[in-house]
């Protein structure tokens, strides 16, 4: 026999109950209010015990002869009647005995002061730290202690043991056709800061089959930490921004402010020669309706297929210098440009004055340049096809093959 688990309806134990047993820990049951004397006589074994707070009376010789008790937990703020003989062995070993905080000296009184080495008052002898939990806003604020689950609806200060987990839970109701959405705000976890860092909270996030999300944030107490949670609702207005990778491969329609949760519809729309490929998030739909829950920037992905700059690029609204006058003018400036490869780069010949721009397939920019004389050259790292833009001329398809 190692640990004992009685049933919680049992109210008496009585004397010698335990006696000469292989018991090694034992738990009072809640309702017990007296250890009799030689309960535990020579149970040799017995080195951990726990004592709930209904116990106030330990008769004497209670753990008579328990050579191995090193550990005990009192759990009752006011000491029971009890004195130093009942735990001989374990003061002689300066074994410990944990009592409610706030508790110690009268555990140490009743122990006729033997006990000075032994009694661990957990507010005398334990480092611990402040921990202030902020619900801003309302919403579903959890704070578990090992025990109970505490409610967090405003400030709240906690001071926890050095050590201990703090396991803090966060809950947020998701719209779905079983509610009236538009008659009930659903509550929502906007931000969460610890220590003043906000935490993303995709990294905490646990969907639930039931139209909830829950946020979960464990740590370990070191310091004091400060956890601010900050709800909202969903009637609240964001922001979509819709925007085009290239202006001149394509344009987009949509975006503006709504009201979170209620839905949108976007739209990318390709110039001759050129490919939508799809939008930032990953969804190639186009047109593309989704849910609005907070402010989100979408950009259409454009890639060409087949566009040509011809030879002859066209400058519209040119500027030109002449002496220290500075006249803007109307006409159209045409000039001589040639785009080729070799010996695996890009060259762009005739652009002077111009800024010539790279990218590759889908439109990300690699690099820019600008030479008053002479052609440009651009070194290519890898076979593939890149787009080359003179100016604010459409872009080039060239096939780089090394």
């Amino acid at each position: 026999m190692s640990s004992v688990n009685l049933p919680g309806t049992v109210t008496e134990i009585h004397q010698g109950a335990f006696s000469h047993s292989g018991v090694v820990s034992f738990t009072t049951p809640l309702l017990v209010s007296k250890i009799e004397q030689n309960t535990f006589y020579e149970c040799t074994s017995l080195n951990n015990v726990t004592v709930s707070a209904a116990v106030d009376t330990i008769e004497e010789d209670a753990f008579n002869n328990c050579t191995s008790l090193t550990t005990m937990y009192m759990q009752n703020p006011s000491a029971p009647v009890m004195n130093s003989a009942s735990f001989y062995y374990l003061l002689l070993q300066n074994g410990s005995m944990y009592v409610p905080c706030g508790s110690g000296q009268a555990y140490r009184t009743m122990l006729e002061g033997l006990g000075d080495n032994c009694v661990v008052d957990t507010c005398e002898n334990f480092v611990r730290y402040n921990l202030t939990l902020i619900n801003n806003a309302g919403g579903y604020f959890e704070y578990f202690d090992g025990e109970n689950y505490n409610y967090i609806n405003d400030t709240v200060h906690y001071n926890v043991l050095e050590g201990d987990s703090v396991a803090l839970r966060f809950s947020t109701e998701v719209p779905d056709h079983i509610y009236n959405f538009q008659d009930t705000p659903h509550s929502r976890l906007r931000h969460l800061y610890f220590d003043g860092v906000e935490i993303p909270l995709d990294s905490i996030m646990e969907p639930d089959p039931y139209f909830w999300i829950f946020y979960n944030l464990a740590f370990v107490m070191d310091t004091d930490h400060t956890v601010e949670a900050v709800f909202g609702y969903y009637y609240q207005n964001a922001t979509v921004t819709v925007v085009s990778s290239d202006t001149l491969l394509g344009s987009v329609t949509g975006g503006g402010e709504v009201l979170e949760g209620q839905t949108m519809t976007i739209g990318a729309f390709a110039k001759g020669g050129v490919t939508f490929i799809g939008w930032s998030t990953g969804s190639t739909e186009n047109p593309l309706t989704f849910e609005v829950l907070s402010d989100i920037t979408l950009t259409a992905l454009f890639s060409t297929d087949g566009a040509v700059l011809y030879d002859t690029v066209v400058i519209h609204d040119t500027v030109y210098i002449h002496d220290t006058v500075v006249v803007g003018v109307d006409d159209v400036e045409t000039i001589t440009a040639k785009i080729y490869t070799s010996n695996g780069q890009v060259v762009v010949d005739g652009a002077e004055g111009n800024t010539v721009t790279l990218y590759d397939a889908v439109g990300r920019q690699l690099a820019v340049r600008r030479n008053e004389n002479g052609d440009i050259r651009f070194d290519i790292p890898a076979t593939g096809t890149y787009l080359v833009k003179v100016g604010n001329a459409p872009a080039r398809k060239v096939v780089v093959s090394r």
